[in-house]
């Protein structure tokens, strides 16, 4: 049986509900739009239940969309997917499945891309850099970009002898 809502919180729940049936969302988000709604902290546990409930908001779904389209779309590497995910609240074990759950040859693969192509823009410089600096910014790049050391040098080493 659901538990009846106040007219405060049948309100916050069809926007809970318009907010998250779009993209999916992770519980923190939506506990922020329910706090921007103005609906008393107190009561956004039984509006996030029923969200949870009935399917409107998953956070196990959510860390994986999050990781995936991460991954994919923006060229980030399990570092900094790891600390996005931690940003929105997401739980370790979660965060530790939906890591998982990434295609490691994809990701080895968008890192090698972004290694040339930043490399080819260091090689347009005016002034040629020494070895060891490109490597070096180059290094700095894909760290920034949340890949981890040992992909970084292997990337570099496939690269850097071409």
């Amino acid at each position: 049986m659901e538990p009846t809502f106040t007219q405060a919180q049948s309100e916050a729940y069809l926007q809970a509900v318009r907010f998250c049936s779009y993209r999916e969302r992770s519980r923190q988000e939506v506990a922020e739009k329910l706090h921007k709604l103005k609906l008393p902290g107190s009561e956004h546990a039984v509006v996030l239940d029923r969200l949870t409930g009935e399917g409107f908001q998953d956070e196990q779904r959510f860390a994986r969309a999050f990781a995936a389209d991460k991954a994919r779309l923006t060229g980030w590497g399990p570092i900094k997917i790891q600390q996005g995910l931690r940003r929105k609240g997401v739980p370790d074990a979660l965060i530790d499945e939906a890591l998982k759950g990434l295609d490691a040859e994809a990701l080895d693969t968008r890192l090698a891309h972004l290694l040339r192509q930043k490399h080819a823009a260091l090689e347009r410089r005016r002034e040629p850099l020494p070895a060891l600096e490109r490597r070096a910014r180059l290094q700095r790049y894909a760290l920034g970009r949340g890949f981890g050391h040992d992909a970084i040098r292997k990337a570099l080493d496939a690269l850097l002898v071409e």
